[in-house]
């Protein structure tokens, strides 16, 4: 059974390069058998709203944006977690939080 995964991507991230790195991504998590369904932000809290439509149907949300995206999305994903899910922080694209972690 593979792992649904949601990717969320803010294109103003990582210096404005992330975008050449989707293609990237998405083959290295298929050949981890993860199924993967990129969603590109296109405006502010856009993040929390692909999140609160697809949570229910994914097993794994990745959030490659900056500060502001991983905010937005780790505060949505902790409101919604239910008992016993975790809310894991890995900053790959961030530019200034991954300092504090």
């Amino acid at each position: 059974m593979s792992i649904k995964v949601l990717a969320i991507i803010n294109p103003a991230s990582g210096r404005g390069n992330v975008l050449e790195k989707v293609d990237e991504i998405k083959k290295n998590l298929e050949e981890q058998d993860m199924e993967i369904d990129v969603k590109i932000t296109k405006k502010d809290y856009n993040a929390r709203r692909i999140i609160e439509d697809y949570e229910k149907e994914k097993d794994l949300i990745l959030i490659c944006g900056g500060d502001g995206t991983l905010n937005e999305a780790v505060n949505i994903c902790y409101r919604l977690a239910k008992p016993g899910e975790a809310v894991l922080l890995s900053p790959a694209c961030a530019s200034g939080v991954e300092r504090y972690i």
